[in-house]
């Protein structure tokens, strides 16, 4: 009787440990002087930078980036981008010139503080990196800025409405009140007087604003009386003065008219037809 051996298994190369860690570290090292030269890279041009005078390169006034700039290109840019300046009530805005409100810009006087920041004043890293925004160099001028402020609110000034109707295609239809938004200027005036540069140091003047509540909220009342008014015939008077003469019509609102009620008379004995409209709202 033959044996049956099992077929003999072939022999595996023992794994080299010692190669896959030389291999890792050599890349870790590899990481580690690459990341160190561009560390290095970065300081060099940082401090290339530094010494040159120019401005570093996460500096900006009002928005304004600066960064790179000499301080006379710096100057150039502060007097041409703040030419006009952007006054806001959250999402509405404005332009307006700055001597509207009695302000004076100092273009040189910001360039330097801006060229300074990094250096003799402000954390350098912030500088670098950025955003570091350099509040603009402003003077003001109270007797106009309060004078410019009243102006202001004739412009931003929306005044509540309140509830109400109108006819549209003859179905009498209720209108939501709104509130109103008011300039406070008294506190609009101070708040510039006090620090307009610092108001300025994102672009825009924040103004200081009050809702205004309507009287009348509720229309149903309104609605109610107009749909009785338009469910009976309405009886006109007229006259001519040139002739004494005098009429009386009756008649009924058309449906199908959209935002006035349009008519015919039919006026009294021996007179003429008078066609018009008259308006209910």
């Amino acid at each position: 009787m033959q044996r049956v051996y099992p077929a003999p298994r072939k022999s595996q190369a023992p794994v080299k440990l010692g190669s896959s860690i030389t291999w890792l570290l050599v890349a870790g090292a590899g990481m580690i002087l690459l990341s160190g030269a561009l560390v290095m890279s970065i300081a060099v041009g940082a401090l290339v930078l530094y010494g040159s005078g120019r401005i570093l390169p996460g500096v900006s006034v009002a928005g304004i980036g600066l960064g790179g700039m000499t301080l006379d290109d710096a100057t150039a840019q502060i007097e041409s981008s703040l030419a006009q300046i952007t006054v806001r009530d959250g999402t509405r805005t404005w332009a307006i010139s700055p001597a509207q409100l009695g302000l004076s810009l100092d273009a040189n006087a910001t360039a330097l503080a801006a060229q300074e920041r990094g250096r003799s004043g402000g954390a350098m890293l912030s500088a670098l990196v950025g955003p570091d925004d350099v509040a603009p160099v402003v003077s003001v001028d109270p007797a106009i800025v309060n004078q410019g402020v009243k102006d202001l609110a004739a412009m931003v000034n929306v005044q509540a409405a309140n509830a109400t109707i109108r006819l549209i295609d003859g179905q009498v239809t209720p209108v939501a009140a709104t509130e109103g938004r008011l300039l406070d200027v008294d506190a609009t005036i101070n708040q510039i007087t006090s620090a307009a540069g610092q108001d300025l140091a994102d672009g825009a003047i924040d103004l200081v604003m009050m809702s205004s509540a309507p009287t009348i909220t509720d229309a149903s009342a309104l609605v109610e009386q107009a749909r009785n008014l338009l469910a009976s015939p309405l009886t006109v008077n007229a006259s001519d003065p040139s002739t004494i003469r005098r009429w009386r019509g009756r008649f009924r609102p058309n449906s199908g008219a959209s935002g006035s009620l349009q008519k015919m008379v039919q006026p009294g004995q021996n007179s003429a037809s008078i066609r018009g409209s008259l308006p209910i709202i």
